[in-house]
């Protein structure tokens, strides 16, 4: 993957019926690293309790051979 087309094409947000109720995500950096071909995504402070939440790579990320990733979606769910 190029590491720099992540850049604004990552999306997340809560997704349950109580995140009317709950905050915003909170700021979150992700780092590509190569060599474990991996996306390490921290998130600045934690994530709001019993809450769905999606995580989304758009459109435009690039392989190292300039072929477009398929975007791709989940959900997880946070604990206590």
């Amino acid at each position: 993957m190029i590491p720099e087309t992540f850049s604004e094409r990552i999306r997340i947000a809560y997704s349950s019926p109580q995140s009317l109720t709950a905050s915003l995500v909170p700021r979150f950096t992700a780092i590509y690293s190569d060599a474990m071909r991996s996306l390490a995504i921290t998130f600045a402070s934690p994530l709001a309790s019993h809450q769905a939440v999606g995580v989304e790579l758009l459109e435009g990320i690039l392989a190292v051979n300039g072929r477009p990733f398929e975007p791709w979606a989940f959900v997880f769910s946070t604990g206590d």
